[in-house]
């Protein structure tokens, strides 16, 4: 039996009038899943903002809560999932909208690329109806015809060559990169605010990965877009993010503009993230450091740290409490009763 998603939605939104309130605003958003006797508690009290113009990058392992998240932002959970807090773009509170209110807010105020373009695209339909479907969505006075032309353009943007040719084409037609342009274009059809890019470039090559993410920095200061981009690559932090959230086992357990925490990293777990990044100055043949034991059963709700299994600095207290995350630091707060002390590390 299915069960219906839940939403409840925390009240005292700003005044949508704010011009100095972030772009995305995350409050103590939590995500549990039900189905039968199964209970999977995904995102646990999560909080945090994305000013206008800005880049926040969501790291952790596969498991990590990341793209969970990301989708209960956009509303695209299923209905098996209870999602409490509060979520407010451009000062209103999307969750607890109606399904008809979210997909309007959906194209036009934030968008979403997602990490297999394969899978995403429609095969059976040309790249330029699937863009110009996006347009007329939101702009009904726009005829076909101009939503074509502006599909033409959009690919020109995204930098895809030949673009009156491409949007005669079908997915199958096109590389991987170019299929991620294409993307790209669906989300940037209406100029959203808000860009969420789910391990975009994961599926792609090295080289096309960092021409990918170059051109969504490019592309974010020309329409003045907010980003928050969710990977497991530290190096996409490091290079293309203002700000950095480390999230572990549904909650986030580090959070710091990004000069900040990699230049002083508080947190374990984010140091282990770091330690498994491959360098050259380590010696040929040399193994990568692996932390032992396994994520945490998430089947529970969590009453100590969940890292505590993995943690070389764990102590009696973390057994007993869950830490929480909170700003020890001007901008730089961690989950950690017992933090790496402060001195400068590297990435």
């Amino acid at each position: 039996m299915t069960t219906r998603t839940t939403v409840v939605a925390s009240e005292g939104a700003p005044d949508p009038m704010a011009t100095t309130a972030p772009v995305l605003e995350v409050e103590h958003l939590r995500v549990v899943f039900r189905q039968g006797e199964k209970t999977t508690y995904a995102v646990n009290d999560v909080s945090l903002s994305v000013p206008l113009g800005r880049t926040l990058a969501v790291i952790g392992e596969s498991g990590s809560g990341k793209s969970v998240m990301s989708r209960a932002l956009m509303g695209l959970l299923p209905t098996t999932a209870t999602i409490t807090g509060s979520v407010r773009l451009l000062g209103q509170e999307i969750l607890g909208l109606p399904e008809n209110d979210l997909r309007q807010r959906r194209g036009k105020d934030m968008a979403m690329i997602f990490q297999d373009p394969t899978r995403s695209l429609n095969p059976t339909m040309k790249i330029g109806t699937q863009i110009a479907e996006n347009i007329r969505i939101h702009e009904k006075d726009v005829s076909r015809k101009e939503a074509i032309a502006r599909a033409v353009e959009l690919l020109r943007v995204v930098r895809v060559p030949a673009p009156d040719r491409r949007v005669e084409e079908y997915p199958h037609q096109l590389s991987g990169g170019m299929r991620q342009r294409v993307m790209i274009a669906i989300a940037l059809a209406c100029q959203p605010k808000l860009l969420i890019a789910d391990e975009a470039t994961t599926a792609l090559d090295v080289t096309t990965q960092a021409q990918v993410m170059d051109l969504l920095l490019d592309l974010q200061q020309q329409f003045g877009m907010s980003m928050i981009l969710i990977s497991h690559d530290m190096g996409i932090a490091a290079t293309y993010a203002d700000d950095v959230a480390v999230m572990y086992a549904g909650d986030v357990v580090e959070r710091a503009p990004v000069t900040e925490l990699f230049g002083h990293v508080r947190m374990p777990y984010t140091r282990m993230l770091l330690d498994a990044v491959p360098r050259l100055d380590r010696p040929a043949h040399a193994l990568i450091p692996v932390t032992a034991a396994r994520p945490p059963d998430l089947s529970k709700a969590a009453t100590s740290c969940r890292f505590a299994a993995r943690c070389p600095r764990v102590q009696d207290d973390c057994l007993q409490t869950h830490p929480p995350l909170e700003e020890h630091e001007d901008k730089h707060a961690w989950a950690c009763f017992h933090p790496i002390p402060l001195e400068r590390t590297s990435a």
